[in-house]
């Protein structure tokens, strides 16, 4: 995409002879997020709708309050004790709406289920990719069975 291009037909054009769009993206540094999250959604999902193919969202728990854990259930109530968690329950419910509209929507909630409580010690920091440069591999951060604490 361009600087001030128009993002809808860039995604689009991107979109192009793909089977999955993943939906990995924010606004730099979360400057305007309850701006733009909601605009980013649907235009991924008009490219998705527009060449058939499926939507894959990285979760959060963002959309979730204190009464959903210890134990995340798939089934748990929505209810955010953030104003980024309440864009992110917004965001879902635009999917929502494109699935039950054919829209195929695959949401993989991760968390920071990895690592410890330590400041930028979760499953992403541990580098599962390196920013900035082509993928060449995922990196497990975690031994077999080691929970989050």
């Amino acid at each position: 995409m361009t600087r001030g291009g128009d993002a809808a037909a860039d995604i689009l054009k991107a979109a192009q002879g793909v089977q999955v769009i993943a939906h990995c993206v924010n606004p730099p540094g979360y400057k305007d997020w309850d701006r733009l999250v909601l605009p980013m959604i649907d235009n991924t999902i008009a490219a998705a709708r527009a060449v058939g193919a499926r939507i894959l969202l990285p979760g959060t728990v963002y959309n979730y309050g204190p009464e959903a854990f210890p134990l995340l259930k798939a089934n748990a109530p929505q209810h955010p004790i953030s104003r980024k968690g309440a864009i992110r329950v917004e965001l879902e419910k635009h999917l929502e709406r494109a699935s039950r509209e054919g829209v195929p929507v695959l949401i993989v909630r991760a968390g920071d289920f990895f690592g410890g409580k330590a400041a930028g010690n979760s499953w992403f920091n541990f580098g599962l990719v390196k920013p900035g440069k082509p993928l060449s591999s995922v990196a497990r951060p975690n031994d077999p069975g080691v929970a989050h604490p």
